[in-house]
């Protein structure tokens, strides 16, 4: 019975331990399986917009005790969103960022660390990672943002439609996001019927759209092509009037290619008309032939020739003196014979003639479209000069256009230095008078500011006296691109002779004094500090980024 119960007392304190060993092995194991999902594309935004950068874990996992960062290795500091027991903290990411971003504080259960980024600006755009430092894991995603301003729409006349005597206009725009529609309007605002929009996507993820449409002669002969982007509401739109010569013109060239096609199918019908009837006449021709030589008597012999490609008359010798001694009914049958061959050199002479007039019937014809041809080569010609004047003035217009848009934007540079001289100028004067001022408190003051780092992270105060300084109630106050903060010494606060404080942000290493609102500045930033006392007395004052 004792056995027994020191055998509970050893194993009751394993049981918990193994449990314990199998939780943070079961804990290790899934986050070597964890991954951080970021979106595989860039992420688009117009300016002015709130959009959320996607970024979650796989599996889902509850990260809300968990430190969460968002950075941007182009900026110093690179941090945009810090996260620490579930608490943002405000005052160590970049001050760009400062008010403009969040985490959703119900999904993080779920693993969802994706960022909210209110009010997009230009200078937001770059590449983004999202990291959970403590379990190394990171995932990045880029940002593309596009400005509010698109291309105008350009209208270009492209050619003539010759069946359908209507002109063919183009009209291209680019710098869209999202993709627009591209529609097209007369005169009066109706709607026209064009072909399919044509859309080209571009590296920096902006669209170009063109669109093609076939207008016929109307009442004002003015056509408007308008972009229109409904999500953004965007709209750009461009008119054209197209003169009445391009509608005259080639309206009147359609009915001369249409009396050329009828002619030339009614001269190809008569031509196998003609064939039809020299193929039914020939085995007519040839067996009258042969039945004349099987009825001549024998002995006869017959002479024949041929005079311009035809057949003449046989003439016989010897066989027609005989029948015309002869008596009886011998000589009705030769005058007969005379007769029929008489009919038959008759007919060759019609049908020759028929052929002459056919002949001359066709050159005619042919003549006839030639001269159509050259006159629809004229009128082509003419089209081509008018299009080339037309192509002439719309480039006039478009380099007046440019120039005077030119002009615009020296006037703006020029109005620009003019400013920045001036601008320069009063700085100028104003700096000589601080440096004045500095010069005089720096000889009278016991207590001076000696310089600051170049980084932007800290400032020295030494006293240059013989004395303690009390500085208990002194107020230091630092002013950064015209915004004043102010830091308060303790009560008990004082400076030995010869001693050299350092004052700096919570995130700079081993300063002297922490100043909570600190903000790090660059030498491109306008500073002043100044030191007052307890009675409101400034002891010093200094505007100089050298150490």
């Amino acid at each position: 019975m004792l056995h027994q119960t020191d055998g509970l007392s050893l194993q009751s304190p394993i049981r918990p331990l193994s449990v314990l060993v199998f939780y943070l092995l079961l804990t290790h194991s899934c986050r070597g399986q964890l991954q951080l999902i970021g979106p595989p594309q860039p992420i688009v935004a117009l300016v002015g917009d709130d959009i959320i950068l996607p970024c979650h874990l796989k599996p889902e996992m509850d990260v809300t005790a968990e430190p969460l960062e968002w950075k941007r290795s182009d900026l110093i500091p690179e941090l945009v969103h810090v996260m620490r027991a579930g608490r943002s903290l405000e005052n160590v990411k970049n001050p760009s960022y400062r008010g403009r971003t969040s985490l959703f504080a119900d999904e993080l259960k779920r693993g969802n660390i994706s960022l909210k980024l209110s009010n997009v600006q230009v200078s937001d755009q770059g590449t983004y990672r999202c990291d959970i430092p403590l379990w190394n894991r990171q995932s990045s995603l880029q940002l593309v943002v596009v400005p509010g301003a698109v291309a105008s729409a350009v209208i270009t006349l492209s050619g003539m439609d010759r069946v359908r005597g209507g002109v063919l206009l183009d009209c291209a725009s680019r710098g869209w996001y999202p993709q627009p529609e591209v529609l097209w309007l007369d005169g009066e605002g109706n709607l026209l019927s064009a072909g399919p929009t044509e859309t080209v996507r571009g590296p920096d993820h902006l669209y170009t759209v063109s669109s093609r449409v076939t207008v016929e002669k109307r009442h004002s002969n003015s056509f408007t092509c308008r972009v229109q982007q409904r999500t953004t509401n965007q709209t750009r739109e461009t008119h054209i009037t197209v003169p009445d010569d391009f509608f005259t013109v080639q309206s009147s060239s359609v009915p001369i290619i249409t009396g050329l096609a009828v002619s030339l199918a009614v001269c190809i019908l008569l031509i196998l008309f003609l064939l039809f009837v020299v193929w039914r006449w020939r085995p007519t021709t040839i067996k009258n032939k042969r039945s004349s030589s099987d009825e001549a008597p024998e002995g006869q012999k017959e002479i024949r020739f041929k005079t311009n490609g035809t057949e003449d008359q046989c003439v016989t010798a010897d066989g027609e003196r005989e029948q015309l001694m002869t008596d009886g009914p011998e000589p009705v049958q030769l005058v007969q014979d005379n007769g029929q061959k008489k009919s038959r050199h008759v007919r060759k002479e019609e049908e020759q003639q028929r052929r002459e007039e056919e002949l001359q019937r066709r050159e005619e014809e042919q003549q006839r479209r030639e001269e159509a041809e050259k006159e629809v080569q004229t009128l082509k010609e003419e089209l081509e000069t008018k299009k080339n004047e037309w192509q002439m003035k719309l480039h006039e217009e478009t380099t007046k256009r440019e120039e005077a848009e030119r002009q615009v934007e020296t006037l703006k540079e020029l109005n620009s230095k003019v400013h920045a001289t001036t601008c320069e100028e009063q700085e100028h004067h104003s700096h000589q008078e601080d440096s004045s001022s500095a010069n005089h408190s720096s000889a009278s003051g016991s207590l001076l500011v000696i310089g600051v780092d170049q980084q932007g992270k800290y400032i020295h105060l030494t006293n240059t006296s013989n004395e303690e300084q009390q500085l208990g109630g002194w107020r230091l106050e630092m002013q950064v691109n015209r915004k004043n903060i102010s830091f308060t010494f303790e009560k008990s606060f004082s400076v030995k002779s010869g001693d050299t404080v350092t004052v700096s942000c919570m995130m700079c290493p081993s300063p002297d004094l922490w100043w909570k609102d600190f903000k790090p500045f660059s030498p491109a930033d306008r500073l002043k500090f100044t030191l007052i006392n307890i009675t409101g007395e400034i002891r010093h004052e200094l505007r100089s980024l050298t150490e």
